[in-house]
């Protein structure tokens, strides 16, 4: 019988099987194909929201340049939206909801969801802790 070369990694005495490597080490390869395919990666948002935030974009910009200061703090520049109604089920471009407001006038509604809800810058039941 014919003994076969060892295998080439250093210390294996199996027998080589295949590209001098023993059955052990055949995940070594450098030659071989890997067995997976790659998987497609999916979208972090899909093309209908891509569009959406788009066009929300620019209505946005157009908003606050038409209104220019916080609803909250008048003496302060409008820089957000505050959407009353909750931006879901396609309502994120419904401008009849929305408020523009600074920073400190966004957290404040965040705050006192309360007082807000009376003032009519929150409706009941959306965006309160």
């Amino acid at each position: 019988m014919i003994k076969s070369k060892p295998c080439i990694v250093d210390g294996c005495e199996y027998p080589r099987f295949a590209k001098g490597y023993c059955t052990s080490h055949q995940h070594l390869r450098t030659d071989k194909k890997p067995k997976f395919k790659k998987v497609k990666q999916i979208a972090k948002i899909s093309a209908r929201r891509k569009t959406e935030r788009q066009i929300y974009s620019v209505k946005r910009r157009m908003f606050l340049e038409q209104h220019p200061k916080c609803a909250v703090y008048i003496d302060l520049d409008a820089t957000e939206i505050h959407h009353k109604n909750s931006t879901r089920h396609g309502k994120l471009l419904d401008d009849s909801d929305w408020l523009a407001v600074s920073r400190k006038g966004h957290l404040w509604i965040h705050d006192n969801p309360e007082a807000a809800e009376e003032k009519g810058w929150l409706i009941k039941g959306r965006n309160s802790k």
